[in-house]
């Protein structure tokens, strides 16, 4: 761009500007210059403009609609424009007044695009000090503006902007004294640019600040916290002596009590500033202090016109860090001598900036650099023939996280693989399908382009599922529903229907709120539908065993006895229960329990002798009366090892191999008892003595589970009692941020203390609260107390998320969701200070009850944890479709990873569909630092353990939490 300048009457002056008028004219420095996106403009004392470049101009032209030259009067240009335009002018005559100003300035018309600017005006002195004019600078931040009003589509885009941007960022909330005034704050969450730029330590986040900064100030903890206390943002200009940067800071308060902080760092436009007061040391502190790497090159050809090799005539300091080379390494010598065999990359510099500098344009190149293995965004122009100018960020880190990226979107895709589901998209204006993958077609036979279009997938509909479906679907597009799921059957390619879960999700909608696009998945529910099926089929038989019924074995059984007694026999009752055995009815439906029970029927009629009487009491139940046992030649434990050796063996029923084993209860006649009721009675005492011992074992009844019993009563009694004077306490054990070490909640355990004042394992008093119906009440209990120490915490400055356990009994009472929601409303607390934990088990017995019930939850802000993760049976399919936010994974597999290959396999595989799911996942149970460090590599989010603490009570946890709630 080719300037004229103008001279004044003033020979100070006019000597000032021939010096920049030389330094102007130097091309390289004006091409840069002009190369700049900031605004850059330097005015006489007559506001007369003396220079500006390429986008000052372009920039006024489109605003004022006016051609700018050197020499052009502000004044009168401005002139005929409404007052609001004329801005500029009055800055400018501050600025030759000798003042600084920044300011934040709209143009344009209202009635169509406004831009926005951020501008600064400055004097330009003389070397006796005296003003000869005004220089400005200036950002167009309209893009910025917008930016701020949009949202991220998703938490991955926020993460990674958060992580890669170059401007700093920080989070923090207020620390407030007795009186709710603030005398301090700290730091939540920072950006790696804010340690970059600040300087401070990388333990600055969750520390009050006056630890770290003795001498802080109390106007800027008044300042900031002010922000976050009445939601007024503030901006400032600051200095950081230590780094010797400049910094516009500008203070939001992004939620209630919280402020949010960005360092933008203008260093570089103030010092474009001061270098306009001297023409070569500003344009050379403009060139060198580029944040983007930028050099200048001049093109070589040969006879034929054709590029082969380039000269660095000029390159700043970023270049030099960029590629690791110091300017007189470069600066004067050939690309060929500096970088050896560069024309052999895949991406040839000589050729594609060389035909730039020799036919004009511009060009924008992402390419790696195989001399120094990075990734780099190139920008290249021609400011003149032969001459080609080249910015350079390095997108390393960029292309790194793209990488991760796509590798988890790729893990993604192999776990709703393996649950069987297929993601697809639709353009609501086309109605086209678009899916993720092949799976989508090939579990129904098809093959990709055999279906298109939404009414070709209604085509496949059962015609008893269809009717409702468009409407449903319409509800979503139009906005009056947010999403929709349904069971229905669909026509596979072979002509047989096939159960799938449809569900979807409007995730863009046009300003009129109706969806632009749908997201949905369909996942492969067959198996399970045909399960239920096969149970109500099994329900429609009897699924007798041939074994004697309840009342048949009590007549039986009376008639032995009788008859035990009148020859002065001894008898014996063997109680048995088959371990391991809901679960296949859960798997595999009633039909294949059936067929087991059968088999065991048969097993231990194998097992016994002609006159003995087997029999079923109910379900799982067994029960062999050996009406003869007084000869020693076959006492009652051989019976019982039989049975434990025979029903341990596998169960081979069709294609499956099934494993349970029995726990056995004896008990002797006329010793323990002397008739059938009271026989079973001790057997099924000495039976749960066996399950506690590890179960596939027969144990004998002894006086002392009477005793046992009874003092589960007597426990059953001190419960009662506790709960109606307040007997109980809950202690809290921490959960922490398995990264940072940072609290973010706390469990809480019920403790209840006996008469003489031990402690009673919850192990021991939750049990019998089940069986004794006072769970439920226990539970609200508990809730109602955390509801209480949340509120009492949140006084005291301690925001703590506390979580409860719910019983499997509990969870499953009638109004539970809305008798926990009464609770939290009476303590008048957030609904997400409180948490929940179900577990596995409660949720798959009826899973449909309790997807409802979940959902209830929801809606009032609690959220919801599946506990002990792992120990249950539930399938991919029902466990995707949970409304769950954290998965617990349990501690049984956490404690054995350190020495066992397949909990670590297990552990592994859990966290990896928690992720897939989009849950938080928590491992609990974590007693060393390795099992932390592996938990943590592995991608686990939270931890839970005696590594971290024990249960504490309230006033401990408090302590606790004040002294060490950042553990590393």
């Amino acid at each position: 761009m080719d300037k004229q300048y103008v001279r004044s009457n003033n020979p100070s002056l006019d000597h000032a500007f021939s010096r920049a008028q030389a330094g102007v004219r130097e091309g390289l420095l004006t091409a840069i210059l002009d190369s700049m996106p900031e605004l850059i403009a330097a005015v006489d004392t007559d506001c007369c403009f003396t220079a500006f470049n390429a986008a000052y101009a372009r920039e006024f032209r489109t605003i004022f609609g006016v051609e700018l030259k050197v020499g052009c009067d502000l004044a009168a240009m401005l002139a005929p424009l409404p007052e609001d335009q004329r801005a500029a002018l009055a800055l400018f005559r501050r600025a030759l007044l000798g003042e600084t100003t920044s300011v934040t300035e709209t143009f344009g018309d209202p009635a169509k695009s406004r831009r926005h600017y951020e501008l600064r005006f400055a004097p330009v002195r003389d070397a006796d000090g005296r003003v000869i004019g005004a220089a400005q600078i200036g950002r167009d931040i309209t893009e910025r503006r917008n930016a701020e009003e949009r949202q991220q589509s998703s938490e991955e885009k926020y993460r990674s902007l958060f992580t890669n941007m170059t401007e700093a960022f920080a989070l923090g909330e207020p620390i407030l004294g007795d009186q709710g005034r603030p005398v301090d704050y700290r730091y939540l969450e920072v950006n790696e640019a804010f340690y970059t730029h600040t300087g401070m330590s990388r333990d600055i986040v969750g520390q009050p600040m006056r630890e770290n900064l003795p001498d802080l100030e109390q106007v800027w903890i008044d300042r900031y916290c002010s922000v976050a206390l009445t939601g007024t943002a503030d901006r400032i200009e600051s200095y950081n002596a230590d780094t010797q940067r400049h910094y516009d800071v500008y203070i939001f308060c992004p939620n209630p009590g919280r402020f949010a902080i960005l360092f933008r760092d203008v260093t570089e436009q103030k010092r474009i500033l001061e270098a306009l007061q001297d023409s070569e040391k500003r344009y050379t502190a403009l060139f060198n202090n580029r944040t983007n790497a930028v050099a200048h090159l001049r093109v070589v050809a040969d006879e034929r016109g054709e590029p082969v090799d380039y000269y660095f005539d000029a390159i700043n300091d970023a270049w030099e860090r960029l590629m690791g080379l110091r300017r007189d390494e470069v600066v004067g010598r050939l690309a060929s001598a500096v970088f050896p065999g560069l024309r052999e990359q895949e991406w040839d510099p000589v050729e594609h900036l060389g035909r730039i500098a020799l036919e004009g344009g511009e060009g924008t190149f992402d390419i790696h650099f195989g001399p120094t293995g990075q990734w780099v965004s190139i920008y290249a122009y021609s400011p003149k023939h032969g001459e080609c100018t080249v910015i350079f960020t390095d997108i390393t880190d960029r292309r790194v996280t793209e990488a991760a990226l796509q590798q988890s979107e790729k893990r993604l895709g192999l776990a709703l693989k393996a649950a069987g589901t297929a993601v697809w998209e639709m353009d609501i204006g086309t109605q086209e399908i678009i899916p993720a993958g092949d799976l989508l077609f090939t579990m129904l036979g098809y093959t990709p382009g055999d279906i298109k279009t939404l009414p070709e997938w209604l085509s496949l509909m059962h015609e008893e599922d269809l009717p409702g479906v468009p409407e449903m679907i319409g509800d979503v597009i139009e906005g009056q529903r947010d999403s929709y799921w349904r069971e229905m059957r669909l026509r596979a390619k072979d002509g047989r229907w096939h159960w799938m879960l449809s569900q979807a999700t409007a995730v863009e909608r046009d300003a009129q709120g109706k969806a632009v696009r749908l997201v949905g998945t369909l996942t492969d529910i067959d198996e399970r539908k045909l399960a239920q099926e096969r149970v109500r089929e099994a329900a429609l038989h009897d699924p007798l065993t041939g074994l004697p019924n309840r009342a048949l074995l009590f007549e039986y059984g009376s008639h032995l006895i009788a008859a035990a007694r009148r020859n002065h026999n001894r008898g014996a009752l063997l109680f048995i229960d088959l371990d391991r055995f809901k679960p296949i009815n859960d798997l595999y439906g009633h039909e294949i329990g059936d067929r087991v029970l059968k088999e065991v029927g048969k097993r231990l009629l194998g097992c016994t002798r002609q006159e003995d009487v087997v029999g079923r009491l109910g379900g799982d139940e067994f029960v062999i009366v050996l009406p003869h046992v007084d000869s020693g030649r076959y006492p009652a434990a051989v019976v019982a090892q039989h049975v434990v050796d025979s029903l341990s063996r596998p169960f081979p029923i069709d294609s499956l191999e099934l494993s349970i084993s029995p726990s056995i209860g004896i008990s002797y006649y006329p010793e323990h008892a002397t008739d059938i009721s009271a026989l079973i009675h001790t057997a099924d005492l000495a039976m749960y003595r066996a399950k506690q011992s590890g179960r596939a074992n027969y144990q004998f009844y002894t006086p002392e589970l009477d005793r046992q019993a009874d003092a589960a009563y007597a426990l059953e009694a001190r419960l009662k009692e506790a709960l109606r004077h307040g007997d109980l306490e809950l202690h809290y054990q921490p959960v922490v941020d398995i990264k940072s070490g940072r609290l973010i909640g706390a469990e809480a355990l019920a403790r209840l203390a006996g008469y003489d004042g031990q402690a009673i394992s919850p192990a021991r008093f939750i049990p019998v609260a089940e069986s004794a119906g006072l769970i439920g009440e226990l539970g609200e209990w508990v809730a109602a107390e955390a509801c209480r120490q949340h509120a009492a915490w949140l006084e005291e400055g301690l925001r703590v998320a506390i979580a409860i356990n719910v019983s499997p009994l509990q969870f499953r009472q009638r109004d539970f969701a809305q008798r926990l929601g009464k609770i939290v409303a009476d303590n008048g607390i957030d609904p997400y200070g409180i948490q929940v934990e179900v577990t596995e088990s409660a949720v798959m017995e009826n899973v449909d009850e309790a997807i409802e019930i979940l959902n209830q939850l929801k809606s009032f802000g609690v959220k919801v944890a599946l506990d002990d993760f792992g120990t249950g049976y539930s399938s991919l399919s029902s466990l995707s479709s949970l409304p769950l936010d954290k998965l617990k994974v349990d501690q049984s597999f956490v404690r054995r990873v350190e020495r066992d290959p397949a909990s670590r396999a297990i552990t592994r595989a859990m966290i990896a569909l928690g992720r897939a799911l989009n849950l938080e996942i928590v491992g609990e149970g974590i007693e060393s630092e390795d099992v932390l460090g592996y938990l943590r590599r592995e991608g686990c989010d939270h931890a839970q353990g005696f590594w971290v603490s024990h249960p504490l009570p309230a006033l401990e946890f408090a302590q606790w939490y004040r002294k060490e709630h950042v553990l590393w």
